[in-house]
């Protein structure tokens, strides 16, 4: 996590790590690879100091504060940062809140493209068209964390919507063909990437196209 501050709150020994779950599987994808809590408790089930406490946000089920949770996880969502949804409305102010607070907050996809939005950033639709697949993405940032640093590494990408102007403050660590901001980091609080991590997302091994029978095809996951 990239933070320029000494004044973000880092936990003592359990790691509560809130889920602010934008998106619902669809029911017949739900086999593949669970729902978005499912595969974050997979990632972390290897940590049991990590603490992940969902919200599901589409359902209307928000936190009420920034310190509720030691740090912030937003997913990705076939809706846009733009879309006339509550739970939407709700989202951009408790980025703001968050910001504001300096709470550690990843977003991942959709989630990525909240935080610049809601942070004085652009984001809008790709004039090219979906992009979907297996993308190379090249880093042109340095950071401690990166150890080691590679020159490029692939992801699996499913995106329509993109960042095309960080908000301020923010930095670009990977850039990838048509997207200008793939991974971005903001001064403080907001590291947040614009793909899905690597494997994470397995529902794209269906040979149906998933977004064609989204009601809101936008987002990405």
């Amino acid at each position: 996590m990239n933070n320029d501050s000494d004044d973000v709150r880092l936990p003592a020994e359990v790691l509560k790590i809130g889920l602010l779950v934008c998106d619902h599987v669809l029911p017949h994808l739900l086999p593949i690879g669970g729902s978005h809590q499912d595969r974050f408790a997979t990632l972390f089930s290897g940590r049991p100091e990590i603490e992940l406490h969902p919200y599901d946000l589409v359902a209307g089920e928000y936190p009420d504060n920034p310190s509720d949770c030691d740090g912030w996880i937003s997913t990705g969502s076939k809706h846009a940062v733009s879309d006339d949804e509550p739970w939407i409305a709700w989202l951009v102010e408790f980025v703001r809140r968050l910001h504001e607070e300096r709470s550690p907050h990843v977003g991942v996809c959709f989630g990525a493209q909240m935080i610049a939005h809601a942070l004085g950033g652009e984001v809008t639709l790709q004039a090219a068209g979906w992009g979907v697949g297996v993308a190379r993405t090249k880093v042109g940032g340095e950071a401690e964390w990166m150890v080691p640093r590679p020159d490029s590494y692939q992801v699996a990408v499913s995106y329509h919507d993109q960042i095309t102007k960080l908000p301020p403050g923010s930095t670009s660590d990977g850039l990838h063909g048509p997207l200008p901001c793939l991974d971005v980091h903001h001064r403080g609080s907001h590291p947040r990437h614009q793909r899905p991590p690597r494997d994470a997302n397995p529902v794209h091994k269906d040979p149906d196209p998933v977004k064609t029978r989204d009601p809101h095809p936008r987002g990405g996951r």
